[in-house]
């Protein structure tokens, strides 16, 4: 090629995870700006939300070989589908919808969490067909009324199979995928120890394996034990396990993005359920919900936000919280919208700035080997 040797093996794989990796980027960043059209955002709204999508707190990540530009691709494509009532009413919608959260479990474990946003959708589903908002007073407030009958619990019916269906095939890749990596690697293991003459008794085997550090083949291959194993073993991942002294400046590095999800957070629920004093008041909140699928929309997401973050606190190690909370769209559309808002002028500097320093500081630490989010 023009002269010169062809590159190696390693060399080409290493160039075409790059291609690839930020093509799917700029992919992620397209869904991204579709997503924000379906959740009822204006288009200048969701292309500031692109544009900081694009100088995120993780982007060095998103342009490296990793999976979180594939990942984010198909969440937001996902959701592309799956929020909005077209979409979520018809057959083709559910199932392009489904399969992409499903790839998105295959791709990366936080997947599963995306069955908060699909029982949330059914709920709506259900919810609607069985309240009705109706216009009373001088005030044109709306009474929602109850209803319960023959077609609301067929509805009940479809609406729950439905989830169940959807929860399954997001899940299915989480599972399947570690129930085949324990029947492959056990066999391997026990086939080993037997060559060696190792006690055939079942509690001999499984001491020895667990001497070998594969505890995780002990009992039936079908119960997923090797993803928390390993998490647990080699990660420290629990349940507060990584609240140690020694990690306080992993704390301190998660912190900004903590703080930020708290803001924004704090402020769309501020913003969405202003103190109501009368029962009216929230009846009126509840119809609105129900009958605008774009803020309905937001507020899913924004909950689906709360959780990977309370996840990122309580759980994992506290120093990929940035990269881990990246992949949340209302990062973006939420600030994307403080753009617009004249009184948050003082957070939107501070938000922009934690945007840029660590998207340089990624950049510069990461691809030399340096500790990074």
């Amino acid at each position: 090629w023009l002269g010169r040797p062809p590159p190696s093996q390693a060399l080409s794989c290493a160039l075409g995870g790059l291609t690839l990796s930020n093509a799917l980027f700029v992919a992620s960043a397209a869904s991204l700006f579709r997503l924000a059209q379906r959740l009822g955002l204006s288009d200048a709204v969701a292309l500031r939300a692109c544009l900081l999508y694009a100088l995120n707190p993780a982007t060095v990540f998103y342009s490296a070989i990793y999976t979180e530009s594939l990942y984010t691709f198909l969440h937001f494509e996902a959701l592309v589908h799956l929020l909005g009532d077209e979409t979520t009413a018809s057959a083709p919608g559910t199932v392009l919808s489904t399969l992409l959260l499903a790839a998105a479990t295959f791709t990366r474990s936080n997947g599963i969490l995306s069955c908060a946003i699909v029982l949330a959708v059914r709920l709506r589903g259900c919810a609607r067909g069985c309240i009705r908002g109706k216009v009373s007073g001088s005030g044109g407030r709306a009474a929602p009324s109850f209803l319960v009958g023959g077609s609301q619990l067929k509805l009940f019916a479809r609406q729950g199979l439905l989830a169940v269906a959807q929860c399954f095939f997001v899940l299915a890749p989480f599972y399947f995928y570690q129930v085949a990596f324990q029947l492959s690697w056990c066999q391997s293991y026990r086939s080993a120890l037997e060559s060696q003459q190792v006690a055939a008794d079942g509690a001999a085997m499984e001491a020895k394996l667990d001497a070998m550090g594969a505890g995780w083949c002990t009992g039936s291959p079908f119960v997923p034990k090797v993803y928390s194993s390993v998490q647990s073993s080699y990660w420290n991942v629990g349940l507060f396990k990584f609240y140690e002294l020694s990690q306080v400046p992993n704390f301190l590095l998660a912190l900004p993005i903590w703080l930020c999800t708290a803001f924004l957070v704090h402020r769309f629920c501020a913003t969405l359920f202003p103190i109501a004093r009368s029962k009216r008041a929230w009846s009126a909140h509840l119809v609105r919900l129900l009958d605008d699928s774009g803020l309905f929309g937001q507020l899913v997401l924004c909950l689906h936000w709360a959780l990977m973050c309370a996840i990122s606190i309580l759980v994992i190690n506290v120093q990929v919280s940035t990269r881990f909370l990246s992949t949340c769209a209302p990062l973006y559309l939420f600030t994307a919208q403080l753009t617009t808002q004249t009184d948050t002028a003082a957070h939107l500097k501070w938000i922009l700035r934690f945007f840029l320093t660590y998207a340089a500081l990624g950049c510069i630490l990461f691809p030399n080997f340096y500790p990074w989010v």
